[in-house]
């Protein structure tokens, strides 16, 4: 399950103690959820869907300049 995935990610980011972390688990529209955490001052968002779970990775997209990589 992605969201058991982005759970863990988030637990092992929040164990770094360098990052502020939030989770929006609500299934919305991915958009809508990114202009939410820009909107919130984040710089990165952590994407985790089913292509990452299989294949044990993660997307980072920074919110600035909107480039997005594994």
């Amino acid at each position: 399950d992605y969201k058991d995935y982005a759970f863990m990610v988030l637990e092992r980011v929040r164990s770094m103690r360098r990052y502020v972390v939030d989770w929006f688990p609500s299934g919305g529209r991915i958009q809508k959820q990114l202009r939410k955490a820009d909107r919130l001052g984040f710089d990165y968002a952590i994407i985790v869907g089913e292509d990452e779970v299989r294949d044990g990775k993660i997307s980072l997209k920074d919110l600035h300049t909107g480039e997005q990589r594994l």
